[in-house]
């Protein structure tokens, strides 16, 4: 599905649940609904107190971010609800957030739109800033290092993430992100009509005369260098593959 024709207003998008659907709840039944709401602009449905996403490949519009605002409040109302039942602040409660699905579900995408809002709605204190700003940078690296171009999606996140964010009462005070390696073999052996890692082309179009003199790369390009040419070339133009660039080194070296 590359296109999602048609808008929907943002209370149809966030308030049917699936639970509530007329008649049997059998997978034939859901199929329909689904592709029904997908054909309306709607790509977001709950489950009860799963959210499902059918991915549109497009920008997100104002209807998909008021679903997430949604999710986040949810779980904002759960950690204060845990809080409120713990004898002590000092008691550890613990909640988890799960995103699964295919590649192209758009897992990379909700995850960080959801640790933003739970920045933005987390307690303030003389440290939130300067957390924010290490998981930004982290994004914009891992996303660089770690996504690559591939059949279904062009920027498919290649590792898995687990981001533990450590709470005092309501304020953030850690936060610490894992990341599992899942395609090592890509960077010497990248699928047919698939890329190697994004930033590879970002370094190519984003270097200087002068940088690429100094690191011996002045006459190469993705069809000259080893590991690039067994790979298909980027479909991105030059100038966005050298803004990717330009914020990367902005991110790492502020």
């Amino acid at each position: 599905v590359k296109n999602m024709p048609g808008v929907m207003t943002d209370v149809e998008e966030t308030s049917f649940d699936f639970l509530n659907l007329n008649g049997p709840l059998t997978v034939e039944a859901i199929l329909r609904a689904l592709q029904r709401r997908f054909n309306k602009g709607c790509c977001y449905t709950w489950f009860g107190p799963v959210l499902m996403c059918v991915n549109p490949f497009e920008a997100a519009t104002a209807a998909m971010q008021s679903v997430l605002q949604r999710l986040v409040q949810v779980l904002m109302l759960c950690g204060e609800d845990m809080l409120s039942q713990a004898p002590s602040l000092q008691e550890e409660c613990h909640t988890s957030v799960v995103l699964s699905g295919l590649c192209g579900s758009g897992k990379t995408f909700v995850a960080d739109r959801l640790v933003i809002r739970l920045f933005s709605s987390a307690h303030k204190n003389d440290w939130l800033q300067d957390l924010r700003k290490y998981w930004q940078v982290s994004s914009v690296v891992l996303n660089a290092l770690c996504s690559a171009s591939t059949d279904c999606n062009r920027d498919s996140s290649r590792i898995g993430r687990m981001v533990d964010l450590h709470y005092s009462g309501l304020q953030i005070v850690r936060v610490k992100i894992n990341s599992f390696f899942l395609d090592q073999t890509r960077l010497v052996s990248p699928q047919p009509n698939e890329q190697n890692y994004h930033i590879f082309y970002q370094v190519l179009a984003g270097l200087s005369s002068e940088e690429r003199s100094r690191f011996h790369c002045a006459y190469h390009d993705c069809r000259t260098l080893s590991y690039l040419s067994q790979a298909m070339e980027p479909q991105e133009d030059p100038q966005v593959l050298q803004n990717h660039f330009e914020a990367w080194k902005v991110h790492t070296c502020t």
